[in-house]
């Protein structure tokens, strides 16, 4: 995982995250092995999504801390 900040429109920054799974885990083979091309599809659009959706979370985290002042303290 790959997580850089980069200059966003209007100033602001704009955080990029980018994965890449090489060689599956022995979970994720697991899982996979018992799935069909459709099955492994909608786990991969499934994983992607909640990986989205926990970066997101993190990042309002980080966000809400740092606006309000307690990072600099």
């Amino acid at each position: 995982m790959v997580l850089r900040d980069r200059a966003g429109p209007g100033g602001g920054s704009t955080l990029v995250h980018h994965y890449r799974l090489g060689r599956l885990t022995e979970g994720l083979t697991k899982i996979f092995e018992n799935l069909d091309d459709a099955g492994r599809a909608r786990f991969v659009r499934e994983w992607n999504a909640k990986l989205s959706d926990e970066a997101r979370v993190s990042v309002e985290g980080i966000k809400k801390y740092v606006e309000s002042g307690a990072a600099a303290r």
